[in-house]
């Protein structure tokens, strides 16, 4: 659960068990001589502040701000701020990026890797030079408020293999002019997904029209689905 081990001083190491899916928000939050943490490989999600001011995530790239865990778990460490670039060679093997990694950050396009699996909420949440996101076709889940605010973001394209959208997760995004949906099956979509912004087509498959039109959620923006040309 939440704060589960918050404000534990003297907690020193922890091994999570093979298994666990999920580490929530808070969990290790102000666990001020927490060094080591070994992660299980079947995570699927990391929540907000999980490692907050611990010294384990103090652990980072000094040039991107970035902590990369087994080599599959991208954690935010408030370090990235003025980050305006990273290749996708950066990310190699990366399949979980935890909530809120890149917020607020002056990135200006991204590429991810095709082994993600979960963008996480908050991701980019703000980031308002942000031009160009290419989503890779092995995601699953777009987290919520994911790219909330990206003021400068004038069209994106979900793969197929996207099964579930967050709420808020385009919310103002008041550039955008299109967004092409992929997948047959209309996603699980979170209220007020494309709150704040113009009315631009949502694109999806020709076949999946009706679909979408009367999905929980997607039928709000029936008027703005058509068929991808």
């Amino acid at each position: 659960s939440e704060n589960a081990f918050s404000e534990c001083t003297s907690l020193v190491s922890i091994i999570l068990p093979d298994g666990l899916k999920i580490i929530n928000s808070n969990t290790f939050y102000g666990c001020t001589s927490l060094e080591s943490v070994t992660l299980p490989d079947t995570l699927i999600r990391i929540g907000n502040s999980a490692f907050y001011d611990t010294p384990w995530l103090a652990d980072y790239d000094e040039e991107s701000g970035l902590k990369i865990a087994n080599g599959k778990y991208l954690i935010g460490v408030d370090k990235t701020k003025n980050l305006e670039n990273i290749s996708v060679s950066d990310l190699e093997g990366i399949t979980v990026i935890a909530n809120g990694v890149f917020h607020t950050t002056g990135l200006v396009s991204i590429e991810l890797p095709n082994t993600l699996t979960y963008l996480g909420e908050s991701t980019f949440f703000a980031c308002s030079s942000l031009e160009s996101v290419i989503l890779p076709n092995s995601i699953k889940d777009i987290g919520y408020s994911a790219f909330q605010g990206c003021t400068k973001l004038t069209s994106i394209n979900i793969p197929a293999s996207v099964t579930s959208i967050g709420l808020y997760a385009f919310t103002n995004c008041t550039s955008l002019t299109s967004i092409t949906i992929n997948a047959t099956i209309p996603p699980t979509l979170g209220d007020y997904a494309f709150g704040d912004t113009d009315n631009y087509p949502i694109y999806v498959p020709a076949g999946s029209v009706s679909a979408y039109k009367s999905a929980s959620g997607w039928s709000t923006y029936a008027s703005r689905i058509q068929a991808i040309a």
